[in-house]
């Protein structure tokens, strides 16, 4: 997956094609939609902050003016399983919103990420991360409530 041009701009806002996601947070986050052919059933569930996921992503951030990817599963050839409360804030507002099969661009500032303080030595402090997700399966305490 090339993600070199997901960090090019300070923010996703600007495109036609981003939409600012519907949660309590400030500041605000913004995603796009990378299968917007991809229709959930109205019945098809959205995680809860106790179930577990589990999802294909790719993470990116700006350093020294490039787009560096910190982390993938992608590039590991496998999808990674965590619980939805377990992750930084952005991802958990993020996560809830999605259903099974959607994939999506999501623009997660600092204040939702890791913070002031950063996670060195991978995430510099202040730093805004730029994450393409996908959600593959939503698991409850072991079994499969949703899957793609």
């Amino acid at each position: 997956m090339d993600l070199r041009n997901l960090a090019d701009h300070r923010s996703v806002e600007p495109r036609a094609d981003v939409k600012k996601l519907s949660v309590e947070s400030q500041p605000s986050l913004f995603y796009r939609d990378l299968r917007p052919w991809v229709h959930p059933d109205e019945n098809s569930q959205y995680p809860r902050s106790n179930d577990v996921v589990t999802c294909h992503y790719s993470g990116v951030l700006k350093r020294d003016g490039k787009a560096q990817t910190f982390d993938s599963s992608y590039e590991r050839k496998t999808p990674t399983e965590f619980p939805v409360n377990g992750v930084i804030r952005g991802w958990t507002e993020v996560l809830q919103k999605m259903r099974v099969g959607q994939k999506w661009e999501v623009h997660i500032p600092y204040q939702l990420a890791y913070g002031e303080n950063g996670f060195e030595p991978k995430i510099p402090a202040k730093t805004d991360l730029f994450f393409v997700i996908e959600l593959i399966g939503i698991n409850v305490k072991g079994t499969r409530r949703s899957e793609l």
